[in-house]
């Protein structure tokens, strides 16, 4: 073989290795891309959840429909949906009733029941307890 040649195909074997270094090196870098947005939508669902703990020690849920209202992250996230019972003459706002739904259960409870009952500990489906 001619010396051009060689040089030409050993030219080609190198460019190939570089083109096949910057694609998977590409690959790679849009998987993270992508890896994070997926982290960052948790973390903003992780959020939202702790805001609905933290209301609901504080007999705060007002704060939930206002977030669940405004938001429509928060109420996709959230795990249970909740409205302020219209229909209700008290003033109060400790025994202001709210309707609360979640998977085919509907309840009421007021902000004075969340506030009292919230607190304690939880054994969850993978055999953690956590407290509040």
């Amino acid at each position: 073989m001619d010396k051009k040649k060689l040089a030409n195909v050993k030219r080609n074997i190198e460019q190939h290795q570089i083109d096949t270094i910057k694609h998977i090196t590409e690959m790679t870098l849009e998987k993270i891309m992508e890896k994070e947005h997926t982290r960052n939508a948790l973390q903003e669902e992780i959020r939202i959840l702790r805001h609905d703990i933290s209301d609901l020690k504080e007999g705060r849920l007002d704060r939930m429909v206002d977030r669940q209202n405004i938001a429509k992250e928060a109420l996709e996230a959230s795990a249970f949906t909740i409205k302020k019972d219209t229909g209700s003459k008290t003033t109060n706002q400790w025994y202001v009733p709210y309707i609360v739904q979640y998977d085919d259960t509907r309840s009421e409870i007021n902000n004075s029941v969340a506030k009292t009952h919230t607190s304690g500990s939880y054994k969850l489906s993978d055999g953690t307890i956590k407290y509040i």
